[in-house]
């Protein structure tokens, strides 16, 4: 935190300079102005980081957002954490080496946001041609319906719905409320009703639900695939992206009985060895199914089979691999748009609450200082 100390300590002495202008009484009504005008010219100088130089990480900006609400000024780290959410716009490369949040971790070591955005997008491109999540709305004349690929009939739509309305940022919420019953009861007539067909794509465009869809396809679909992966401790970013396109796409038990009968069982310390061989298993047996479809996606095994190749466990972007639509590059740039990492700060923020406004604070409580406070944040 070398950028962020330097800020920090420009913010305390600041701070500091209206405690002896203003007093000790200066968490009263009367410091709304000045004090909170200056701080918060400071926080935007260190949110910005130095010139030439990269911004404050998010533990960084979470810190400060502490501080802030700790002495009092709620109404500041409400804004800093309007900041932090709204930065997420462009983001950049420190995001994306963040720690992927516990909630959305599923136990897995290590984990950076990059990495698991990485394993989605290569799924993705598997199943639709596009690393992009899948935002879209279907609806069918039989009755079927789904956002994001979860279905009306699987009751994941309902589940969905009812998460996306008990959030707070929700642009949407309260219009859903005269359709939750529906939903619960997985009513097909939902498919056919245009006022609920425009609702559910407005909603796809709100960046709250596409943070909830994400969250659950982690959850629900990749925590799933990827849970034998966990229990028998691998460590490499890409042994999961391998399990989790087999679970996907099929074929991994029968397969893999039959390379544990050579390779021996799977464990963290023949991950690597173990993984090349399953990869051109399951190719083999691919190219050779007498179903015309299935030889079509042996492309996939050679993919992941490449990224073994080229030694790339961690799934560092960019990198490239063969398609039926051509090559395929993965850049880091693709991973920078994505409801994963917007996902993965709001789980962090949630662990963050701050006063809505301002109030007797961390001087008045503990008779502590400025310095004291921002001197816990490196």
């Amino acid at each position: 935190m070398v950028a962020g100390k330097i800020t920090v300590a420009a913010i305390a002495s600041t701070v500091s300079a209206l405690v002896a202008i203003l007093g000790t009484n200066w968490f009263n009504a009367a410091k709304l102005n000045v004090d909170q005008a200056n701080l918060a010219m400071r926080y935007v100088e260190f949110a910005q980081g130095p010139a030439g130089g990269a911004p404050p990480s998010l533990q960084d900006k979470i810190f400060v957002m502490r501080a802030m609400a700790s002495a009092g000024f709620g109404q500041l780290a409400m804004q800093a954490r309007d900041e932090v959410l709204n930065a997420q716009s462009q983001i950049t490369e420190e995001q994306l080496n963040q720690p992927v949040h516990p909630s959305l971790n599923l136990g897995i070591s290590n984990l950076t946001v990059g990495q698991l955005e990485s394993m989605l997008s290569v799924v993705n491109l598997f199943e639709r041609g596009t690393p992009a999540p899948d935002y879209t709305v279907s609806a069918h004349a039989r009755g079927e319906l789904a956002l994001g690929g979860f279905s009306l009939s699987s009751g994941r739509l309902s589940e969905l719905i009812a998460e996306y309305v008990e959030s707070p940022q929700a642009r949407y919420a309260s219009e859903f409320a005269p359709y939750l019953s529906a939903l619960q009861q997985k009513d097909a007539e939902l498919a056919a009703n245009e006022s609920f067909l425009t609702l559910l794509r407005r909603s796809a465009e709100d960046p709250t639900m596409q943070n909830i869809i994400t969250q659950l396809h982690v959850r629900l679909y990749f925590g799933e695939s990827t849970q034998e992966a966990r229990s028998r401790g691998l460590r490499e970013p890409l042994s999961y992206l391998v399990m989790y396109d087999s679970r996907i796409h099929g074929g991994w038990a029968p397969l893999a009985r039959q390379v544990e009968a050579t390779n021996g069982p799977l464990s963290a310390s023949n991950e690597r060895e173990w993984m090349r061989a399953y990869l051109q298993v399951l190719r083999d047996w691919l190219r050779n199914h007498t179903n015309p479809i299935l030889p079509r996606t042996a492309y996939r095994s050679e993919a992941l089979l490449s990224l073994i190749e080229a030694s790339n466990w961690q799934l560092t972007p960019p990198f490239a691999f063969q398609t039926p639509r051509g090559r395929v590059v993965v850049e880091s740039d693709a991973l920078r748009s994505s409801a994963l990492v917007r996902a993965n700060t709001d789980a962090v923020l949630a662990d963050t609450p701050v006063l809505a406004g301002d109030g007797p604070g961390f001087f008045e409580r503990t008779g502590a200082t400025i310095d004291a406070m921002f001197g816990g944040g490196g």
